[in-house]
């Protein structure tokens, strides 16, 4: 996320781009996508079996 410029001149970061830098630090956020792309992988699966079965 770029930076942008503040009233008092200095370039600063949003708080979200802080806020995402802080949880990747502390390896929070790769733990989540993790869990994200094997939640989204079970339910492909899952959704694979259901359409296979009706057919």
């Amino acid at each position: 996320m770029p930076l942008y410029t503040s009233q008092d001149g200095y370039h600063k970061q949003s708080n979200k781009q802080q806020m995402l830098e802080r949880l990747w630090g502390k390896g929070i956020l790769s733990s989540l996508l993790v869990g994200l792309q094997t939640g989204t992988t079970i339910m492909e699966n899952s959704m694979e079996f259901s359409q296979k079965n009706k057919n």
